[in-house]
């Protein structure tokens, strides 16, 4: 191969990852193989793994487990005093709940447990802050 031609092909090379990763976005609760994702990219689960990493820097399951969490912490950070670290867990898919604790852990810096005790957030309401006030008044 020339230059000219790796350097086309690194052109188009992020596009190919682009519907699988919007099938895993779409779908990050069901229970997703490689193999389903590379249909989903209509590519070989080699192909798959190889562009994942040489694209992305991770291997496919880090990157919907990523998604994952990320679905997760939001649902705990939203979510009302009935809710569960160990149904939010299960909901997106993590069947060990002391291994999605410290995946979680390893994401967010703090426990699952801790994010779900957080007031829940509002979207709408003005940021607090301490500057400028006074304590004696």
């Amino acid at each position: 191969m020339t230059m000219t031609q790796d350097s086309d092909a690194d052109r188009f090379r992020p596009h190919r990852l682009r519907p699988v990763i919007e099938f895993m976005e779409s779908n990050a609760s069901a229970s997703l193989s490689p193999r389903a994702l590379a249909r989903a990219g209509y590519m070989s689960v080699r192909t798959l793994h190889t562009t994942f990493h040489r694209e992305l820097g991770t291997s496919v399951m880090a990157y919907l487990r990523a998604i994952r969490l990320d679905r997760a912490r939001s649902e705990l950070l939203h979510g009302g005093p009935h809710r569960h670290v160990t149904d939010v867990a299960m909901r997106w898919g993590f069947s060990h709940p002391s291994r999605f604790a410290q995946q979680y852990r390893d994401r967010f810096g703090e426990l699952p447990s801790q994010t779900l005790r957080r007031p829940p957030k509002c979207p709408d309401s003005p940021p607090t802050t301490t500057e400028g006030t006074s304590r004696d008044g």
